[in-house]
């Protein structure tokens, strides 16, 4: 299994492509549909304003994703609600990154949690492993991006970097 992890973080830049963001989280909104049925949450994806490719191993993002999602599935059920929802938004940061922030409906992070980052091998889940979260850090960073918590407006808001892929300037 360390194995397989190490696999999936290592900085090999090989099956990194210029790829659709968008693309990339509509096919991890279609894989957790079913998750996203079972407990009444509805997922949608939101471009602030254009956002153009990204260079990355579509892959190890989407794995991102789906764990993130996966994360607000659960607290958003766990918490009694009837029904939730989970926003990604996503806009060029910056000449040379995308900045994406996934918003759920769920009780959000504790002032601690965001205060101390995302500590490694920890889970708030009795189940949990706690490779989650340190995971999705370790695939961002790989990517040169970094990931963070915050508080969004009525629940959970994690935010994330990705490099972006600009054209170049020929005018």
């Amino acid at each position: 299994m360390i194995r397989r992890l190490r696999a999936l973080v290592r900085l090999d830049r090989s099956n990194r492509t210029s790829f659709s963001f968008e693309r990339i989280v509509k096919q991890t909104i279609e894989l957790c549909q079913p998750d996203l049925d079972r407990v009444s949450v509805t997922a949608r994806y939101h471009p602030v304003a254009a956002v153009p490719p990204v260079m990355v191993d579509s892959l190890q993002i989407e794995q991102v994703l789906l764990n993130l999602v996966r994360n607000s599935v659960e607290a958003i059920s766990n918490s009694g609600s009837l029904h939730g929802s989970i926003l990604i938004e996503a806009k060029l940061a910056s000449s040379e990154f995308v900045e994406v922030w996934l918003l759920d409906s769920g009780p959000g992070f504790s002032r601690e949690q965001i205060d101390n980052g995302i500590p490694p091998l920890s889970s708030t889940k009795p189940e949990g492993l706690g490779i989650g979260l340190p995971l999705c850090k370790s695939i961002v960073e790989a990517h040169g991006g970094r990931l963070w918590l915050d508080h969004g407006p009525r629940g959970t808001s994690v935010h994330f970097t990705l490099p972006a892929t600009i054209e170049p300037d020929h005018g």
